[in-house]
């Protein structure tokens, strides 16, 4: 078989989502199938090999030997069904006029296996051509036992369902797919670039789709709209069906006027209405994929993603200028939202409230998470239509989060478009559970302010989890919201969370844990936890994803330090505070030396000498042959102060622009090339004297500077009477062992040095060993040419 036509296989089996041999309630058979199928494989032999011209009505033709469709699926629950595959490499060879080519084209391929695998089963045929994921010819029918003719399953054309789907359309049940990030971003691109073209604005795409999907929860529309020949009849269908639908949600009237007012804009889509029904880009070509490819990941029970939320994440990438940022929301990770709700330790009568809802990410989530513990209907059907309440200002997004619920069987769909700080809790409901991601940056009102008007909803001990920027935590801002905050509630928790965990958003976050109504005891310790590592890694066109499928472990122990209350070297820390103190794990928490070796000195020591090499005279090094090759011991190193060993001060700066290149170094909060950024030409009256240690608030690292230097803005010094360039690149290892404490978001500031605990070797008098120090680096590779 030609390489191509494998490819094709390859993707149709990617498209469909099986594998060869037994999948769940079907097996595939490749090429051929078991002997014991005795009917399946006498059909085969009768059909023969496929002739070069056969009308499918003749059954008098056959080539030598016996037919091969790529694959044969048989159902485990349905043994009269089965479903045949043709495959073809080139596009061009999908159909012929006359359906009469069935060794040359793959419908008329997949007709015939079919004409005769007919006489014993219901057959599924599906015809496949083309090897690109995102350009293939697809077309399914359907040949019912005994039959005379077959039916063309027109919604499928150029769309693969998996085997699964293929038999729920056809009886008429609801269509399940895994959901899959990659596929659901692809076609996000996809449709917006299809969109781009027919000239519908950004800022309206997502409002389409919205209204797309809303029609397609009635079931008359869904089963009829593919037989509209008349684009604009079909938008007045769909219209009404939009109102429908959120009627039966009992959304309120004036929502339902400006949702489907939304839903009216489509009326003014020229191009597309000028588009025949069926054609790529028309109104029919979005209501299928969204009905055939969409809904099915939506109804994936074992999915807690935000499908409409990736969407309306993908389509703002390509609103013009500041305008998408202006719009929206910051996509609140799936795997955020899961864990929050475990954080809240979600239980059958929980009621759940998000006053900043978004498209409903965390509604979503905490959803699955409350269905996962119901033991009946009764209970999943209360869930949905009492149990989860959403407040959204925006009206565009709050008709997305709309959407979203009624896609995923909320019967109420409890969303408020308003100002939540004006919402009021309904009769009869306690909120016992907030989950809440607040707009970021917003002029009117703080991130902590959202904080406390969400405690504030919740009954008496009710928690709730946040996620907020770094910076409610850090204690330089929000002095009078923190204040409020303590007064009236308890934080429980605070995690420091991945700095890019809302890639490619750059906002250093933490989750906080709140118990509401129960002022905070800063006699009774809160927990702090370093999550900095949630196993995820960034990938080309899928962000950041857990392709190493590491994140169910890495959750599960976070879960159990934060449950355990367990205090762990560098990832947790327990600690008694106030208002005015910092909220974060960075703040409290020993450093882990436990992976401290030699190595580290050597990295600090081959780091320096390079700059030296680069920028100043060296002549020749030679390599001194190193002899410490073990692990270190550290039974005599004592905890230090750095702002009692050192005199830390702040420098004075200068502007690098006022300057001329020259000879002096220029230290900025650069975290490379020893901290200097260029060198310049300045005066000795303002430069700095050497011998001292480096640091940069927003670059971290400590560096050692032999010479004189001048600086740029908040860049520090420490100096002792014993330093020199040995015991310094000593120091500097260490002080670096801390920099996992910083991040932009909390910057490396000259109070926050001075307060830094270090460990270092002591001497019997319980000072630093700055001789050993000195000894040990000299005894490291090149240690003794610094």
């Amino acid at each position: 078989m030609a390489q191509n036509e494998q490819f094709a296989e390859s993707i149709t089996r990617k498209l469909m989502q099986f594998d060869v041999g037994q999948n769940n309630k079907f097996y595939a058979y490749p090429q051929s199938v078991d002997k014991t199928l005795v009917e399946i494989k006498n059909c085969l032999d009768k059909a023969g090999g496929k002739p070069k011209d056969c009308a499918l009505t003749d059954f008098s033709v056959s080539a030598k030997g016996t037919a091969k469709p790529e694959y044969i699926i048989t159902y485990d629950e349905n043994p009269n069904t089965i479903l045949v595959v043709e495959c073809k490499r080139n596009k061009k060879d999908h159909v012929s006029i006359d359906l009469s080519h069935p060794q040359k084209y793959a419908v008329d391929g997949v007709l015939y296996y079919t004409k005769y695998l007919k006489d014993k089963f219901n057959v599924i045929a599906v015809a496949v051509s083309g090897t690109k994921v995102d350009d293939y010819s697809a077309n399914a029918y359907y040949w019912k036992q005994g039959e005379l003719s077959y039916t063309e399953l027109e919604k499928t054309k150029d769309i693969l369902l998996s085997p699964i789907n293929y038999l729920n359309l056809l009886e008429s049940k609801k269509l399940v797919k895994k959901f899959s990030v990659e596929e659901i971003k692809q076609l996000a691109n996809k449709y917006n670039n299809i969109m781009r073209e027919l000239n519908i604005i950004p800022q309206e795409r997502i409002m389409f789709i919205a209204s797309c999907l809303l029609a397609l929860q009635n079931d008359f529309f869904a089963k009829t709209y593919n037989m509209s020949a008349d684009n604009s009849a079909l938008v007045e269908t769909l219209i009404t069906n939009v109102e429908i639908v959120l009627k039966n949600n009992k959304i309120p009237d004036k929502k339902i006027q400006q949702i489907c007012a939304n839903a009216r804009l489509i009326k003014n889509y020229q191009k597309m209405l000028e588009l025949s029904p069926h054609k790529a880009g028309s109104l029919i070509y979005f209501l299928k994929q969204l009905e055939l490819v969409i809904i099915p990941m939506i109804n994936d029970s074992n999915s807690h993603q935000d499908a409409l939320g990736i969407f309306y994440h993908e389509f703002i990438k390509y609103t013009a200028g500041n305008a998408g940022n202006e719009l929206g929301i910051v996509l609140t990770p799936e795997h955020l939202c899961d864990f929050m709700c475990e954080v809240a330790n979600l239980n059958i009568n929980d009621t759940v409230i998000d006053i900043a809802c978004g498209t409903g990410s965390f509604l979503v989530s905490a959803m699955k998470h409350l269905i996962a513990k119901a033991t009946n209907v009764e209970q999943i059907k209360k869930i949905k239509d009492m149990q989860l309440y959403g407040v959204e200002f925006q009206p565009n997004i709050y008709s997305i989060a709309i959407t979203n619920m009624i896609l995923r069987g909320d019967g109420q769909s409890n969303i408020y478009n308003e100002d939540c700080f004006k919402f009021i809790v309904p009769n009869h409901v306690n909120f016992s559970v907030g989950l809440l991601n607040p707009p970021y940056s917003q002029k009117s009102e703080v991130e902590l302010n959202f904080v406390k008007k969400m405690l504030d909803l919740l009954t008496p001990r009710g928690i709730g989890v946040v996620v907020v920027p770094m910076s409610c935590a850090i204690g330089t801002k929000f002095k009078e919201e923190r204040k409020s905050l303590f007064a009236n509630h308890t934080l429980k928790a605070v995690f420091s969370m991945p700095d890019d965990i809302f890639y490619p958003v750059g906002t250093n976050v933490c989750v906080m844990v709140w118990e509401a109504h129960i002022p905070h005891d800063s006699t009774s310790s809160t927990f702090f936890g370093y999550y900095k590592d949630d196993g995820f890694i960034k990938k080309k066109n899928l962000g950041r994803v857990d392709f190493n499928n590491k994140w169910k472990s890495i959750k599960e122990e976070w879960l159990y330090l934060y449950r355990k209350n367990q205090e762990v070297t560098g990832k947790t820390a327990l600690k008694c505070i106030t208002a005015n103190d910092e909220w974060l794990c960075e703040a409290y928490m020993d450093t882990d030396y436990s992976n401290l070796t030699y190595k580290n000195f050597e990295q600090t020591i081959r780091d320096f000498l390079s700059y030296q090499i680069r920028y100043r005279d060296i002549i020749q090094i030679q390599n001194n042959i190193g002899k410490v090759t073990n692990n270190i011991d550290m039974h005599n190193w004592h905890t230090f102060v750095v702002g009692e060993i050192f005199q830390c001060e702040t420098t004075k700066h200068l502007i690098i622009d006022d300057m001329l290149s020259g000879e002096v170094p220029f230290i900025s909060r650069t975290a490379n090339n020893n901290g200097v950024e260029c060198f310049v030409d300045m005066d000795i009256s303002k430069q700095i004297e050497g011998n001292c240690i480096t640091i940069g608030a927003e670059g971290r690292y400590a560096f050692y500077q032999t010479e004189s230097f001048v600086t740029g803005v908040k860049v520090y010094t420490l100096r002792h009477k014993k330093l020199n360039k040995y015991n310094a690149m000593f120091i500097c290892t260490i002080l670096n062992q801390e920099v996992f404490r910083y991040s932009y978001g909390r910057a490396r500031i000259i109070n926050l040095i001075k307060l830094e605990k270090i460990t270092l070797p002591a001497n019997s008098q319980n000072e630093p060993d700055w001789e050993y120090m000195e000894k040990y680096i000299k005894l490291l590779p090149y240690g003794d040419c610094v």
